[in-house]
């Protein structure tokens, strides 16, 4: 697996290609969207291999991911229901005291 500064340069150069396409940072995932946030409160961001994959944010001894779900909430149509997870890291592997937010934004904020 590569490590966290080649993830990081190929997610800066798949975000820049994406935006010099015209894409609106306001237009994309949440994770995409609140990473200058993430970095402004002091979280670090954790990249993952490709540009497709979700960021995770980590700060002190909390660590923050997108766990959203597809739900047909009584409709044959599924649709994702938005939710983010944040933990209390143990020996940062293991994780405990589980909270849920609907938006990473309120997540970042509280948790920070």
């Amino acid at each position: 697996m590569p490590d966290q500064a080649t993830c990081q340069a190929r997610f800066e150069k798949s975000l820049q290609y994406y935006l010099d396409q015209g894409y609106a940072l306001e237009d994309m995932r949440d994770d995409i969207r609140c990473r200058p946030l993430a970095i402004e409160l002091g979280y670090t961001v954790i990249y993952g291999v490709c540009f497709g994959a979700g960021l995770t944010f980590e700060k002190a001894n909390k660590t923050l991911w997108d766990t959203s779900y597809p739900s047909r909430s009584g409709s044959p149509q599924f649709t994702i229901v938005t939710q983010w997870t944040a933990a209390d890291l143990i020996d940062d592997t293991k994780v405990s005291n589980h909270r849920h937010y609907p938006s990473l934004e309120e997540a970042l904020r509280k948790e920070a």
